[in-house]
């Protein structure tokens, strides 16, 4: 706060400026003797963190800024002050996704097509559900094998958030796989264990990178219409690279 006396009797101006280092302009002592100084009025109303107070019968109502130098400084750094925080929060929440949507390109090989939705529950955590479905021809018997899959995954991100950085998690997913001929049907499930360490990227536009490797546990059973069975339990190496989007 500057008190600032002017040679014109019975004219204080009190001039509290939070961001301004520039000095209060003091009108001429003649102007406003002879009542034609009249201080420049901002166009855009009241200016954040100044105030300003006139306790003069001369110039009482007139002023919502004062001085022409203090207008010309202080209202564009209060204003771009002003709108940089508003824009730095709504970057802030526009930048956490809250649902990523993602495709296995690795899949489209088998023919299959694989697609993960992850959902954010926590900053730091998410949860997917996967399905996939595909077909693919057996060469000794040209029949033709319909493959489904169904699934669902929890991600703790160590690093980052769900927007991107190093996850650890777990993922179990159900796989059948059914086949007939002209004398026989086959069909086939199993279930995979599968503990991994991931790593998700997501660009400012929104396009998703998401990678998790590890070992799953898998047991599978099969069975035909002549009622014989198969089972299999084995360990093999998990990979999914999935690419998609996030919003």
């Amino acid at each position: 706060m500057r008190e600032i006396a002017t040679p014109s009797s019975g004219l204080t101006t009190a001039v509290a400026t939070a961001h301004s280092r520039e000095p209060a302009v003091t009108p001429p002592a003649a102007a406003v003797t002879a009542g034609t100084w009249r201080p420049r009025v901002s166009a855009i109303g009241p200016i954040p963190d100044i105030a300003v107070a006139i306790r003069s019968p001369r110039c009482a109502g007139t002023l919502r800024g004062y001085g022409p130098g203090m207008l010309k400084h202080l209202a564009p750094s209060s204003l771009l002050a002003l709108v940089g925080t508003i824009a730095g929060s709504a970057s802030s929440a526009a930048a956490e996704p809250a649902v990523a949507i993602t495709m296995s390109p690795i899949h489209l090989v088998v023919p299959m097509g694989e697609v993960t939705v992850e959902a954010r529950v926590a900053p730091r955590v998410g949860v997917a559900a996967i399905v996939g479905i595909g077909g693919i021809r057996d060469r000794s018997t040209d029949a033709l094998i319909h493959l489904y899959e169904g699934g669902a995954s929890v991600r703790y991100y160590v690093t980052g958030s769900f927007r991107g950085g190093v996850q650890v998690g777990g993922e179990a997913l159900y796989v059948h796989a059914d086949a007939s001929s002209t004398t026989t049907s086959v069909a086939a499930a199993g279930l995979g264990l599968s503990p991994f360490v991931g790593y998700k990227w997501t660009h400012r536009s929104g396009f998703t990178l998401d990678a998790q490797g590890g070992v799953t546990y898998l047991t599978l059973r099969a069975e035909d219409t002549a009622g014989t069975t198969a089972s299999a339990r084995q360990v093999g190496a998990m990979l999914n690279l999935n690419l998609g989007y996030s919003f």
